[in-house]
């Protein structure tokens, strides 16, 4: 996808939701239709096929709404084979949080050595031999900690971005798309029967 396809795809779904909030059916399909046929690829389509099921049930166009969340139906079949991913989505998500704080023990620790080793300050002529060796020693040590301190804090934050994009994975996999759209499909048989 193009840089700009998510943004512009979340605003044309932005859009539809606004309409449907106004109760104006008939104005969320035409922003849905450029949705679908611009960025068939958007991780909103099933989102895009719901909307749209919903405004062709409240126009009572039975038939199209149920065309509709029959694509929904299709994209989410039933399946052991779907419910494992989610379960080991959930499960890479626990072991990434575990190893997140393990990180910040590490980070911790390390921090505290640094802040424990101390600072000899003043001049030279002052201070014995050996006590400028463990100087050096200690500034040498220092620099070590600092760069494990920065090393471990990136290594952190990426470990909080996959966190994150696992998460919004999981999220969207695990919102049960397939309910809706039998309900819908349920919900537009029975007013569909109602009014013959």
């Amino acid at each position: 996808m193009a840089p700009n396809s998510a943004a512009n795809s979340k605003a044309l779904l932005g859009l539809a939701w606004g309409y449907i909030k106004l109760k104006q059916y008939q104005n969320v399909v035409p922003p849905l239709e450029i949705l679908l046929k611009k960025y068939p690829h958007s991780e909103y389509i099933p989102e895009v096929y719901l909307l749209l099921g919903q405004a062709h049930l409240k126009l009572h166009l039975y038939d199209k709404s149920i065309y509709y969340f029959n694509k929904i139906v299709e994209r989410f079949p039933k399946s052991k084979k779907n419910e494992l991913i989610i379960r080991r989505i959930a499960e890479n998500i626990d072991r990434e949080q575990k190893q997140i704080k393990n990180i910040q023990i590490n980070l911790l620790m390390i921090e505290t050595r640094l802040l424990n080793s101390i600072q000899l300050t003043g001049s030279k002529k002052y201070v014995p031999k050996f006590m400028l060796n463990e100087k050096n020693k200690l500034e040498k040590r220092r620099r070590i900690l600092l760069r494990q301190i920065v090393s471990e804090r990136e290594d952190y934050q990426n470990l909080l971005t996959q966190i994150q994009q696992l998460k919004l994975v999981y999220e969207r996999r695990n919102k049960d798309w397939r309910s809706y759209a039998e309900y819908g499909i349920s919900r537009a048989l029975y007013l569909k029967e109602q009014e013959h």
